[in-house]
C-alpha cells in the first residue's frame, strides 16, 4: 500500500528532467510547483514564438516554427535519453501523438498505449484505474495489453505483484454480457501465464474493493477485495469512474499514457493543479 507521499518521496532525488511539447502558463505552473517540491529538476521545452510566463533558469527553451516541429523536438529529447518523460503542453492531441507513434522517430515499443489513472482511496492507498482515456472498446488482446501496461508500471512503483480486477456489472459470467467473458478469458489468460499478473474477473466493482461485499456474495478469490488494479469493459466505464472518484468522492488523482518507451503526461485544461502536479510525481516515480 502507497499514498501520494510515498510517491514524492520515491521521486525526490531521481534528477528527473521532463521534455514538453509548445509549454504554455497552465504546464508552467504545474512544472513549477513539481519543482519547487523537488520532483523535477529540468525542462527541456520546445514553443511557438513568445511564452508568455518569465523563463527560470532550469527552463531550456528551443523556439519552434509550428506545433509539429514542437511535438517531432520534444520527442526526439525523450528518445535521445536526454528527459525521463514528454509531456503535452499547448499542441493538438492529435499531433501530439502522431509524433510519439512515428515509426522511426517516436516512442512506440510495439506495445499498445493506454491511460493510467492513479486514484487515492484513504484507507486502501493508490489504486490504478484503467483504460478511460485512450482505447474506445478495446478487444480481448488488448485488455491484455493494458493489464500488461498497469502491471508494469505498478511494479516500478512497488516491489509486490499487484492484484487486478476485470470488473463488470455482475461478478458472475453472462453470455450476454461480453464484458464477464473477456473477465473470464482474461483470468484463464493469466492463470495459464499468457499474462503474468494475478488477475481475477468478472468482479463487480463493489466486491472488487471491499472485502464484505466479496464476503456477503460468498466470493472466494485472491482479488476480491482487495484489487489494487481496475480494469474497466472500456472508456466510457473508465472515464466516469475515474471522474466520480475524483469529483464525488474527492479523491486525489493524477494520470499517465503507458506502453511507449517513457511514461507521456497528457493535462487536460480541466485538470486542476493537484491532478496536473500528481500526474508528474506519477511520471517521476515511474521513469
Amino acid at each position: 500500500m502507497f499514498f501520494w507521499k510515498d510517491l514524492e518521496e520515491k521521486a525526490r532525488g531521481k534528477k528527473f528532467i521532463v521534455s514538453v511539447a509548445a509549454i504554455n502558463s497552465s504546464s508552467f505552473e504545474a512544472l513549477k510547483n513539481a519543482k519547487d517540491k523537488g520532483i523535477v529538476e529540468k525542462v527541456i521545452a520546445t514553443a511557438i514564438g513568445e511564452v508568455d510566463f518569465e523563463v527560470p533558469s532550469w527552463i531550456e527553451i528551443i523556439k519552434v516554427e509550428d506545433e509539429k516541429q514542437a511535438a517531432k523536438i520534444a520527442v526526439s529529447k525523450v528518445r535521445n535519453k536526454e528527459a525521463g518523460a514528454i509531456m503535452k503542453g499547448k499542441v493538438q492531441t492529435s499531433t501530439f501523438m502522431k509524433a510519439i507513434l512515428d515509426k522511426e522517430e517516436g516512442l512506440r515499443t510495439g506495445r499498445l498505449l493506454s491511460h493510467i489513472l492513479a486514484v487515492e482511496h484513504t484507507e486502501k492507498g493508490i489504486m490504478f484505474i484503467t483504460d478511460g482515456g485512450i482505447n474506445i472498446e478495446p478487444t480481448l488482446e488488448e485488455k491484455a495489453q493494458i493489464i500488461e501496461n498497469a502491471v508494469e508500471s505498478w511494479l516500478k512503483i512497488e516491489d509486490n505483484m499487484p492484484k487486478v480486477a476485470v470488473v463488470a456489472a455482475v461478478e458472475t459470467v453472462n453470455p450476454k454480457m461480453n464484458a464477464t467473458l473477456e473477465a473470464a478469458s482474461l483470468t484463464q489468460m493469466a492463470i495459464r501465464r499468457q499474462i503474468k499478473a494475478i488477475v481475477d474477473g468478472p468482479l463487480a466493482l463493489d466486491n472488487a474493493v471491499s472485502k464484505e461485499a466479496a464476503l456477503h456474495k460468498k466470493i472466494t478469490s485472491f482479488v476480491a477485495g482487495e484489487a489494487n488494479i481496475i480494469i474497466v469493459p472500456d472508456i466510457e466505464a473508465g472515464n466516469i469512474l475515474g471522474k466520480a472518484c475524483i469529483y464525488l468522492a474527492g479523491m486525489k488523482a493524477g494520470g499517465i499514457v503507458a506502453g511507449a518507451s517513457a511514461p507521456i503526461i497528457m493535462l487536460s485544461r480541466a485538470d486542476t493543479e493537484v491532478e496536473k502536479y500528481n500526474s508528474i510525481v506519477l511520471a517521476a516515480a515511474i521513469s
